[in-house]
Order: structure tokens, then sequence, then C-alpha cells
């Protein structure tokens, strides 16, 4: 599953990807299962896609058709990742001048559709110069702690209850050991936690 604009196609809707999709996950899966209803399935989720996983199993209101799931290099804390990589050249010079692009590329090639809603600042998102300026009027949050603790994965981890591997690495240079609620991952009896000590990142 590709999210909004995460391979470039127009958008049909004046929606964007981001880290808070739970809905979009809630819609595939419960497709897969209406067109497969009888047959086991297993979600597996890369980096964002196993937040997004995680976020599912966390959040949903509805029935779970799935008999598993895996994630690999998750980021469970947004904030927590950010902290860590502030002042790093390599963060400021190629992740997050990547993501900047590739949110603002999307933005302006649907800035027609997005205008429709009347309630984002055009001026304000055009001219962010990190992911920091642009995610507070791209997601109309008030600040970045806002944004942070509607985006995290690292506070329900209780309410997963189907059968789960989380798979890390503990030199990931993208989501770091800090990231990991290796605590109440442990206290989740439906959770596999596996771990290396190399592997980086997916």
């Amino acid at each position: 599953m590709n999210y909004p604009n995460a391979n470039g196609t127009p958008l049909t809707s004046p929606r964007f990807f981001c880290l808070d999709s739970v809905s979009d996950s809630e819609e595939f899966i419960a497709h897969v299962h209406n067109l497969y209803p009888n047959a086991p399935k297993v979600a597996i989720g890369f980096s964002l896609g196993g937040h997004f996983l995680l976020k599912y199993l966390q959040e949903t209101k509805q029935k779970i058709p799935l008999s598993g799931v895996m994630t690999l290099s998750a980021p469970f804390s947004s904030s927590k990742c950010v902290e860590t990589w502030k002042g790093q050249w390599v963060h400021e010079n190629v992740y997050d001048k990547h993501f900047l692009d590739k949110f603002k590329g999307g933005y302006e090639r649907n800035a027609d559709l997005f205008k429709t809603l009347g309630t984002l600042d055009h001026d304000k998102i055009m001219s962010a110069t990190n992911m920091d300026e642009l995610h507070i009027p791209l997601h109309k949050v008030g600040n970045m702690e806002e944004y942070h603790a509607l985006m995290s994965s690292d506070k329900k981890i209780s309410n997963v209850s189907i059968p789960t591997l989380v798979l890390h690495a503990w030199n990931d240079p993208v989501v770091p050991p800090l990231a990991i609620p290796t605590e109440s991952i442990k206290k989740n009896a439906n959770i596999f936690f596996a771990t290396t000590k190399t592997g980086g990142h997916t």
C-alpha cells in the first residue's frame, strides 16, 4: 500500500499522507479482507509502514481481520527520532531536505486541489525551509509538540491485541534506541520483540 502522494501520482482529494493515517490502513485492510475473507492475512510494514500498522492496531475501532503483523524499523516516537537527528549533518542535509522537497513538491503539484479546502496557508507551506515549518501549517497543528503527540505510536502499546513481530537493529541511524518503547513492548504478550546489533534501517 502506498500513501497519498508517496509515489507522485496526482491526488484525487485534498488529503496528504501523514503519520496519523489510521483510516487509510483500515480501508486498505478491510478491502483485502473483503476480497479474500477466508484466507489468513499477515500485514508487513517497513519503516513508516510499520508505524502505520502499529497505529492501526492501537487505535482502530474495527474488528481486526489479520492473523498477525510484522514491523521492521518502525519509528515509534517521531519526537525522539527528531531529537536525535537535530544538529546532525546527514539529517539536515539529506533526510530533512529529501522529505521537505517531497512534501512541498507534492503540495505544489496538487495546490489547486488543496486550495479548495480554504483552511491551509499556501504561502507558509511553500516558504517552509525545514520539516518543522512545514508540518504546522500543513497538518493544522499549533506546534510541533502537538504534532508529535498525535503522530507517535509508542503510547498505546498495550492495545496491540494480535500476534505482532517487531524487528529492529540497534544501529539504525533513523530510529535510535531511545525511540523504541522497549519496556512497554516486553509487557505485551502479543508482541514478539527481535533485535540485532547491526543491520541499519530498512
